[in-house]
């Protein structure tokens, strides 16, 4: 009996740890993220290569374009009113994007999403 209980603890516990763990990461790469660098094999044409921001909610991704305008006396970001929404899946270190696979990492304040075709340095603003 005491086997047991202990048995049915350990595997309680297991399944918490490992649930926590993917909740972190689908919580981690959630927010405000900016393009800083992208390189991609030449000839390729990706998803990823329109757009330098990207608002990540918990089921959709809003791409968009950021860019500066210049006032008097300081410069102002401006996003574009156009916006591309997308559904996306996360699976440890693959995330799924408009039908298309890219490896996944995130450190701190720094995501890199890449595929073979182009890879994208991004930081959370």
């Amino acid at each position: 009996m005491k086997k047991t209980i202990f048995l049915i603890n350990i595997i309680l516990l297991s399944v918490i740890v490992l649930t926590s763990c993917s909740n972190d990461i689908d919580k981690s790469i959630q927010g405000d993220w900016i393009s800083v660098s992208a390189s991609q094999k030449e000839g390729t044409t990706d998803f990823l290569d329109s757009f330098n921001f990207v608002n990540i909610l918990e089921e959709e991704m809003n791409f968009r374009y950021l860019s500066s305008e210049q006032l008097v006396d300081k410069t102002k970001r401006v996003l574009s009113s156009s916006n591309e929404k997308v559904k996306y899946e996360l699976n440890e270190n693959i995330l799924l994007i408009n039908n298309n696979q890219y490896e996944f990492e995130i450190n701190n304040n720094e995501m890199t999403i890449k595929n073979s075709d182009i890879e994208v340095l991004y930081i959370r603003e």
